[in-house]
């Protein structure tokens, strides 16, 4: 299947087995994960009652993309219908794949987005089944660095669909087809970081944190294509720094020796 899309796995594989095997998956484990995706989670899996938002709404997989389920027994899960199993891993454990009725896109256009006063309240509103769709408004932090007009009543979805034409580690495009009637938010299944920049039709943009966790960038009216990068300059400067201190590291080894040789020649 063309990614991208996750993979939500309920124990058929150990921790991380599939992401080492380059699919994305909803859970695992890695000692850098960010905190507002275990809080959109629910809690980090693994903690008690962690991952209580995703294991009891279904409305949230949509908004992670979730486009496959394996699970070690037979289920009834809305939207979602039996593929293959079942089936024993190389692991020794059975396992059955669910895949979902359609696509869940890894991209949306959002015509409105609402600041919340409170954070916290973010991933349980998500979760809740009444909320709406998810491509009529993104939810943003108090802080969020945008001024959205005040909503007073929830718009219709864009017509304007979002369509992932390239996708790789640190490295995205999204076309917009048709372009926006109207300015929007750009919603993407991907975990935000302050170091992704974004460039919309070639000027660079802005990367916003919306529904907690994911990455959202605003756009204007008729904006076509959105290319993103994951570009952390203080990693860049933590290597110039160890690269020099290195450097200096090699150099006391060195000149000590050489100037001492040198010395009673002068």
């Amino acid at each position: 299947e063309p990614k991208p899309f996750r993979v939500l796995d309920l124990n058929v594989y150990p921790e991380n087995v599939l992401m080492a095997h380059g699919i994305q998956q909803v859970l695992g484990y890695q000692g850098n994960e960010l905190r507002y995706y275990d809080e959109l989670l629910g809690g980090r899996p693994g903690t008690q009652n962690g991952g209580r938002y995703l294991l009891t709404s279904t409305k949230l997989w949509d908004l992670l993309a979730v486009r496959f389920l394996l699970i070690s027994d037979t289920v009834r899960v809305p939207g979602y219908h039996k593929v293959l199993g079942p089936v024993e891993t190389a692991a020794g454990s059975r396992g059955y794949v669910y895949e979902a009725d359609t696509a869940p896109p890894y991209a949306r256009v959002v015509p409105a987005a609402l600041k919340l006063e409170d954070d916290s309240l973010v991933p349980p509103t998500l979760a809740d089944p009444r909320m709406t769709g998810y491509d009529r408004v993104v939810l943003l932090p108090p802080r969020a660095p945008v001024n959205p007009p005040p909503l007073r009543s929830l718009p219709a979805p864009s017509a304007s669909r979002a369509r992932v034409t390239a996708w790789d580690a640190g490295k995205i495009t999204v076309e917009l087809q048709p372009p926006a009637r109207d300015s929007s938010y750009v919603l993407i299944a991907e975990n935000w970081y302050l170091d992704w920049r974004v460039t919309v039709d070639g000027k660079p943009g802005r990367v916003l944190r919306g529904d907690h966790a994911l990455l959202t960038i605003p756009v204007a009216p008729g904006a076509r294509r959105l290319e993103l990068r994951y570009d952390s300059r203080s990693f860049a400067r933590g290597k110039r720094i160890a690269l020099v201190t290195l450097l200096l590291v090699i150099a006391s080894f060195i000149v000590p020796p050489a100037w001492q040789r040198v010395r009673p020649r002068a």
